[in-house]
C-alpha cells in the first residue's frame, strides 16, 4: 500500500498539478470567450436582420398605400384617403401594419397629391416608418 501512495504523489507534484490546473482553466476561459462573441454576433446578427425585414415590410406597405390610393381615385376622383390596417394574417407575419393614405388636391388642376406613410410593426416604441408621395391626374379620358 505504501508503494501505490508514493507512485501517486510522484504523478502529481503540487507544482505541476498546480500549473496543470491553471492551463486548463485558461484553456476553459479561452473558450468561454470565444462562445461569449459566438454569441454576442449572432444575436447582433439577428437582430439587423429583425430590423431589414420590417424596413422591407414597411416599405412594401408604402408602395401598396400608392397603389391602393390610385385604384380609388380612379373609381372615386373625391377620395380623400384613409387609416388601412392590416393585421399579421393578412400580412403574413407575426406584426400588425398600418397605413396612413391623405390626398390632397392641387389647385387649379385634376392632380391629387398622395401621401402615404406605413408603419411597421405598429409598436409605438420600436416600428419602421416608411413615407411616399405620388401626383395622380384623376382627369376623366376624352372620348374623341
Amino acid at each position: 500500500m505504501n508503494r501505490i501512495s508514493h507512485k501517486a504523489s510522484r504523478l502529481c507534484e503540487p507544482t505541476r498539478c498546480g500549473a496543470v490546473t491553471i492551463v486548463v482553466l485558461l484553456a476553459m476561459l479561452i473558450v468561454f470567450s470565444i462562445g461569449l462573441t459566438m454569441l454576442e454576433t449572432t444575436l447582433r446578427e439577428r437582430e439587423r436582420t429583425l430590423q431589414f425585414e420590417q424596413r422591407q415590410q414597411s416599405t412594401w406597405l408604402a408602395e401598396s398605400g400608392i397603389e391602393r390610393a390610385a385604384m380609388q381615385l380612379k373609381s372615386n376622383p373625391d377620395y380623400e384617403g384613409e387609416t388601412w390596417t392590416l393585421n399579421q394574417q393578412e400580412l403574413g407575419g407575426s406584426d400588425d401594419g398600418v397605413v396612413t393614405i391623405k390626398v390632397t388636391p392641387e389647385e387649379n388642376s385634376d392632380r391629387r397629391l398622395v401621401t402615404v406613410v406605413a408603419d411597421y410593426p405598429t409598436d409605438p416604441h420600436q416600428h419602421i416608418r416608411t413615407s411616399r408621395e405620388i401626383l395622380v391626374d384623376v382627369s376623366q379620358p376624352s372620348n374623341n
